[in-house]
């Protein structure tokens, strides 16, 4: 049920894919020098629907290997996509005790304030409905990870194992997104969603039948970002 789940959030429907990997809009926006000097930001495109493969057939987006500054091959990339980017398809549409989440976020070092976010976001959603889902009331456990796989592994495994929790909620980076994926595949029952990992092959490759991800990835982000600012703007080059 929860691979039909479509959510009507603040940056337009998200729904998810074989992969159960979100697809949804991506906004392209530009710094603009206002009359008075201040900079804000503009909103310039909005990118409907992208797909984890930007469009591409799975199989020859998979083909061309992982990216990195090198690969692919920019006129493999504009061959591939002649055809643009299509629209996303339409989604299918307390006898038990409680239901418990575990939240693993960085609660620790530079990142401590981002997952301290991560963490409100859990305690907002579960108040949002009531400390409750079909008349099982929610618990919330939480661990703290360090943005490296193993610790966010042992904090998922500390939870699962010992703990006991039926939902994973996390993590924050895209390694430990990768990992937890990894662990998902040892534990069937349990289910895993997504923090804010990022990291494309979370779900692209060798995917876990119980890892969900309702945010796009690193990748969809920076959907119609190239073609925009080449044909809009006129840059040929760019440094990264």
């Amino acid at each position: 049920a929860l691979s039909d789940t479509v959510i009507d959030g603040h940056t337009g429907v998200i729904q998810l894919d074989d992969n159960r990997q979100a697809i949804g809009n991506i906004y392209i926006t530009e710094i603009v020098q206002q009359s008075d000097g201040s900079l804000i930001s503009e909103l310039v495109e909005v990118v409907e629907g992208v797909n984890q493969t930007l469009g591409v057939d799975a199989q020859p987006y998979l083909d061309l290997g992982a990216f990195d500054r090198e690969n692919p091959n920019c006129d493999v990339i504009r061959d591939q996509f002649s055809g643009g980017l299509p629209a996303a398809e339409e989604a299918s549409g307390a006898e038990f005790g409680p239901l418990t989440i575990g939240g693993v976020a960085i609660l620790e070092g530079a990142f401590a304030a981002l997952g301290e976010d991560s963490i409100r976001g859990i305690q907002m959603a579960i108040a949002e409905y009531g400390g409750d889902v079909a008349g099982r009331p929610i618990e919330r456990i939480t661990e703290s990870s360090d943005a490296t796989p193993d610790v966010a592994v042992n904090a998922v495994r500390k939870l699962v194992e010992q703990d006991g929790v039926d939902v994973i909620v996390g993590p924050l980076s895209g390694d430990e997104g990768i990992a937890i994926k990894g662990y998902a595949k040892t534990q069937p029952e349990i289910t895993f969603v997504n923090g804010v990992s990022g990291a494309q092959d979370a779900t692209l490759r060798d995917p876990a039948d119980n890892f969900f991800r309702f945010n796009t990835d690193g990748t969809q982000w920076m959907a119609g970002l190239g073609t925009y600012a080449f044909s809009e703007k006129g840059y040929a080059k760019v440094a990264t």
